[in-house]
């Protein structure tokens, strides 16, 4: 399951990786300012190398990245608890370790819907009822794997107080 694990993150770490450094709709190619001599342009300033969709829409351009960063430290955060040593055979640190890859991939997701967003110009009726059927299953998926897990958590907490309570007190040997 660990190797599983590692596989995983890797590939999420890479996607992530790749969406940072290429971003969708691609980077400006050329220098541009809007200042003395410059040629008259529509466009704001820019510089090569940044992102065109954060000059064009700064605040959906800000919401990719936040959804790419989350699932890049995600997964970098997997990996690095695989090769830290930590005793990961454990049930309560695997359980860690599941809940930080549903982050990451939950993020990547996102991160997948939002790209296809932005990079169509104009979305169709039946894209956007896809992608956000797509977004609320996914979301709703989600919810019934944490509430199983919740449930199984307070199964399990039940269990125990129960058992404390079941458990006759030893008397103390100090007593005199």
């Amino acid at each position: 399951m660990s190797s599983a694990l590692m596989v995983v993150a890797s590939l999420i770490a890479t996607m992530a990786f790749q969406v940072a450094i290429n971003p969708p709709g691609s980077v400006w190619q050329d220098n541009s300012n809007s200042g003395a001599g410059a040629p008259q342009s529509s466009e704001r300033p820019h510089s090569a190398g940044s992102a065109i969709l954060s000059d064009k829409n700064p605040s959906s351009y800000s919401l990719l990245m936040n959804f790419n960063t989350t699932g890049f430290m995600a997964s970098v955060s997997i990996m690095l608890l695989q090769i830290s040593g930590l005793p990961i055979g454990r049930k309560f640190l695997m359980w860690i370790l599941l809940v930080i890859m549903w982050i990451a991939i939950s993020a990547m997701t996102f991160t997948y819907i939002y790209t296809l967003i932005f990079l169509t110009e104009q979305i169709d009726e039946t894209l956007d009822t896809g992608l956000g059927t797509a977004g609320f299953i996914w979301l709703g998926l989600m919810g019934i794997l944490f509430l199983g897990h919740v449930i199984r958590l307070i199964k399990k907490m039940i269990k125990c107080v129960r058992k404390s309570i079941r458990q006759p007190r030893q008397p103390s040997s100090n007593m005199a």
